[in-house]
């Protein structure tokens, strides 16, 4: 084995080593997080019934979604978190270890990616960074979406810089376009937010194919296919949405999240004041799960008009 093969092995089992120590030595229960608890419910539905609903609510606190159908969390994370539920049971240690084993597979991309773009010195150290980094540790075993979304956003960037390299090596770039294509797709079903990183990497390719001097069709066609595979992957979920609320949807927390950051006590931090009171208030009306986001959505963005400068600085 290469001496460099080797010490991508080697970090890699030393992350996995890591990651499965701690799973194994954190408590044997679920976290009590009012996101974690979240996904969990979901996950619950989704191994007893395929449903993709919300039976959790927490005490004291703004409702996460409401209860019954909803789309208050991205369904990639549910969805795994669902098949290892069918997989292990309601056993939190061995869900942990499963989301261990899927933290480590982030450590040889981690390498793969630094490699391609700085060499194997700085491709090492970048994947022992990961391998050790007590927040990728730590996140394995715990009910949050943060272990898949760094995969999911690793895969993406490796994604680009391969088919970007085929594209310069005069190879069929078709079927890492179709990986591309597939990783934006689980990406935007994992964390709405990697759709930009997704977009971003689809414009580099055309940027890099502007700074060789060569033609931008090839690069304009495998993008395409690229946006048209990750189209396809979102659409189920869409369709879902559209046939329950009868409008497009993609998540229902995004109006939240807005209020969180537009309000006049906000200060750049996680400020809920104001989530509260709108939620108390419309709590008084009939309303489903895309009315409450569309509410909490077009107050944030009438504070946000009305308060340009606040904007700005926070």
């Amino acid at each position: 084995m290469p001496l460099r093969s080797r010490a991508c092995l080697l970090i890699t089992v030393l992350g996995l080593v890591l990651r499965v120590a701690y799973a194994l030595v954190v408590p044997d229960r679920f976290t009590d997080w009012t996101d974690s608890r979240n996904y969990l419910s979901i996950a619950q539905h989704l191994a007893e019934s395929f449903r993709f609903s919300n039976s959790f609510q927490p005490l004291g606190e703004p409702p996460v979604g409401v209860s019954g159908p909803t789309a208050f969390r991205e369904p990639l994370y549910p969805l795994f978190l669902a098949a290892e539920l069918r997989c292990f049971g309601e056993s939190p240690r061995l869900v942990y270890l499963g989301q261990s084993l899927l933290g480590t597979a982030s450590i040889p991309l981690v390498y793969a990616i630094a490699r391609a773009a700085l060499g194997p010195e700085a491709a090492a150290a970048a994947a022992l960074l990961q391998s050790i980094h007590p927040y990728q540790i730590f996140y394995g075993a715990n009910l949050s979406t943060e272990t898949l979304t760094s995969l999911l956003l690793l895969a993406l960037t490796w994604a680009a810089l391969e088919l970007s390299s085929r594209l310069e090596r005069g190879e069929s770039p078709w079927p890492m376009a179709l990986a591309l294509g597939l990783v934006s797709g689980l990406a935007f079903l994992g964390r709405a937010a990697l759709a930009s990183v997704a977009l971003v990497a689809l414009a580099w390719l055309g940027v890099i194919a502007l700074r060789r001097r060569r033609s931008l069709a090839p690069t304009i066609a495998v993008a395409g296919l690229a946006g048209l595979v990750a189209l396809l992957v979102v659409v189920p979920w869409l369709a879902r949405n559209a046939r329950i609320w009868h409008r497009p949807v993609f998540v229902t927390n995004a109006g939240e999240n807005l209020v969180i950051g537009y309000n006049d006590l906000a200060r750049g931090g996680y400020e809920r004041t104001r989530v509260r009171e709108i939620d108390r208030e419309i709590s008084k009306l009939p309303y489903d799960e895309s009315q409450r986001d569309s509410a909490f959505r077009s107050r944030a963005i009438a504070w946000a008009r009305a308060h340009p400068a606040r904007v700005a600085g926070l």
